[in-house]
């Protein structure tokens, strides 16, 4: 007999917080009372995700990667003023636009309702990771939130992953992991034998293990 995976491990980062559009907010802002417009929004985005993209790779520690990517920024922007005048605008601004994608709370919760046992797995340091998620009302919605930070480990190592299913005495196969990522989170997860669902925001890439609206996401796990 067929059985539903009732384990489902979500990212935060691009799985259910939109960051793109929170640091879009912040680099406009950052644009208009900082540079003067010097730059349009797509030229702004362009140089900052380039610095986020190598960055975030070397430096998974907030403090190092903080440190890093906001002086390349600064250079990158010809930016003379006070790096932590910089900061604080990034500070104010994204804690204040931190974006849920569309439908991912009411999801949730439909999952919940449905005795589905929810967990968070993601990189980052904890407060951070626990703040958004509190900030969204939806931290007691998890039954267990795994942050790097605290298990000493980052993806995409395959130990993280052992190490949640090994806490929650979990079998790969009873688990659905739900990333953006393929290379970060995916691929470890099939090494496992984990099953998988890959959140896209472009609809063109939707394929059998992928959705690209929350409000699709109950259905999707019931026919994978």
């Amino acid at each position: 007999m067929y059985m539903i995976s009732n384990n489902l491990i979500f990212d935060i980062w691009g799985t259910l917080y939109d960051w793109k559009r929170s640091i879009q907010y912040w680099l406009e802002k950052i644009n208009r009372q900082l540079l003067n417009n010097l730059l349009s929004q797509e030229e702004m985005y362009s140089i900052y995700k380039n610095i986020y993209t190598q960055y975030a790779i070397k430096h998974w520690d907030i403090v190092l990667w903080e440190i890093a990517h906001f002086n390349k920024l600064s250079m990158e922007l010809s930016y003379k003023g006070d790096l932590m005048e910089l900061f604080e605008v990034y500070k104010q601004t994204v804690i204040d636009n931190m974006f849920l994608f569309k439908n991912v709370k009411t999801s949730l919760e439909e999952l919940y309702k449905s005795w589905y046992n929810l967990y968070i797995l993601s990189n980052w340091r904890t407060t951070n990771q626990i703040l958004k998620l509190k900030i969204w009302w939806i931290s007691e919605l998890f039954k267990t939130i795994y942050i790097s930070e605290d298990i000493g480990i980052i993806k995409p190592d395959k130990k993280v992953f052992q190490y949640i299913l090994s806490q929650e005495n979990l079998n790969p196969q009873d688990c659905i992991m739900i990333w953006d990522s393929v290379v970060e989170d995916i691929k470890p997860a099939m090494d496992l034998w984990m099953k998988w669902l890959l959140f896209t925001t472009n609809p063109s890439l939707n394929q059998k293990n992928s959705f690209s609206e929350y409000k699709e996401l109950t259905w999707t796990i019931r026919n994978l």
